[in-house]
């Protein structure tokens, strides 16, 4: 009797666990990093949002930055809506990625805080002029990169004796700081620049191959060579991130399809032609309904 009670427990909560993703829509703007942290905590739960690109605004001269790029709104067919990264991941997230005790969430709540404080300035700074979306300014991007060494050694510190930043498993905290981090990986962050953080380095490539984070932003590849910015080279970066390879293969099958659509607008040429002269159109030798 108490084993059937607590199976139907276990099934009711199941049943409210439960995500239909029909009834939730997520509003966002390319190229912000705030969808970053939805998608892979959704993925965490095994919750599919309908997704829904918003267009970003473009002028830059005459709007603020927040204006540019809009925070990604989350719709419930009921009526709920919220606005913004932390608002949406904290409603999302499973209990197991808010940390277990009010220790540990209030610590979450801090590192979420840390990344939109100390770091996202930084992205509007030293990442969103790569992708053409704000101008560049010499001097202040060199200023950011001094104030990215502060932040990865913050980061250092509470890496080098742990596995993650709160607790003994993946939280809030990691994916928001990994999303924060992972332009600034992609673009920035040279071999050079992240030598003396070897522990958060270490930790950002664990959590880039745990499977939720991997379907969302895909092969990640650490800099090289960091990016410089000129007039007319736009960095364009699209999540997931193909392999080489896999990204090869595309582009051979575009080329066969769009040689595809070539031919067969061809061959429609030719028949309207022949149409417009009174001609039969012509269908090969058709040796089977010969008599």
């Amino acid at each position: 009797m108490a084993l059937s009670l607590e199976l139907q427990r276990v099934r009711r909560r199941e049943a409210r666990a439960k995500v239909n993703p029909k009834d939730m829509t997520l509003y966002y703007t390319e190229s912000h990093w705030q969808l970053l942290p939805i998608l892979i905590t959704a993925k965490h739960r095994r919750m599919d949002l309908q997704l829904h690109p918003v267009p970003s605004l473009t002028n830059q001269a005459q709007r603020p930055f927040v204006s540019v790029l809009k925070k990604p709104k989350y719709v419930e067919d009921d009526g709920l809506t919220l606005h913004g990264y932390q608002c949406i991941i904290s409603y999302i997230a499973p209990g197991s990625l808010q940390g277990d005790g009010l220790r540990q969430k209030t610590l979450i709540q801090l590192w979420l805080r840390f990344a939109e404080r100390e770091i996202v300035p930084l992205l509007y700074i030293c990442v969103y002029p790569l992708l053409g979306i704000l101008p560049v300014l010499a001097q202040p991007m060199e200023r950011a990169m001094g104030a990215f060494k502060k932040v990865m050694s913050v980061l250092e510190t509470q890496l080098r004796t742990r596995t993650y930043m709160v607790g003994e498993r993946l939280s809030l905290a990691d994916i928001t700081l990994v999303s924060a981090l992972v332009m600034p990986y992609l673009l920035v962050f040279d071999p050079t620049f992240r030598q003396p953080y070897g522990s958060v380095s270490r930790w950002f490539m664990m959590c880039v191959n745990i499977p939720a984070f991997a379907e969302v932003l895909g092969h990640v590849t650490l800099c090289e060579e960091p990016m410089r910015y000129g007039e007319g080279n736009v960095v364009s970066i699209t999540f997931p991130i193909r392999r080489p390879e896999e990204a090869a293969e595309d582009a051979e099958v575009e080329v066969e399809e769009a040689a595809e659509v070539e031919v067969e607008a061809a061959e429609v040429e030719v028949v309207e032609e022949q149409a417009a002269a009174g001609e039969e159109p012509a269908h090969g030798n058709n040796s089977d309904h010969e008599e």
